[in-house]
C-alpha cells in the first residue's frame, strides 16, 4: 500500500499501441491506483498520453481503452476526463481552469 506523498512510477513508453494498452488495463484490474500530485501534474500527464496514442485518429473502440485507461490511472471522474479530452481536442493541450 503506498503512503501519502509517495508516487508510482510507471513506464508507459512499452505501451506502444491501444491493443497493448487493453492488455495492461486487463491485468491491473485488480490493482486501485491513480497518480498522486497535483491537478496540474495529472493535466500534464493527459497530454502526452493523448498524443502518444493519437487520440484524435484513433477508432471509438480505441478511443475507450485509451479513455479507460486514463479513468484508472488519474482517479478522475469520466466527466472531469471527457471535459479534459474535449479541450484536447479543441486546443491541443489540456490546461487547469
Amino acid at each position: 500500500m503506498m503512503k501519502e506523498g509517495m508516487k508510482a512510477i510507471m513506464n508507459l513508453n512499452a505501451l506502444k499501441n491501444t491493443e497493448e494498452l487493453q492488455s495492461f488495463l486487463e491485468g491491473s484490474q485488480v490493482v486501485a491506483f491513480s497518480l498522486l500530485g497535483k491537478k496540474e501534474e495529472c493535466y500534464a500527464f493527459i497530454q502526452p498520453i493523448l498524443k502518444q496514442f493519437h487520440y484524435r485518429a484513433i477508432t471509438k473502440r480505441q478511443k475507450g481503452a485509451v479513455n479507460r485507461f486514463l479513468l484508472q490511472v488519474t482517479g478522475y471522474s469520466r466527466k472531469q476526463l471527457t471535459r479534459l479530452i474535449n479541450q484536447y481536442l479543441k486546443c491541443s493541450v489540456c490546461i487547469h481552469v
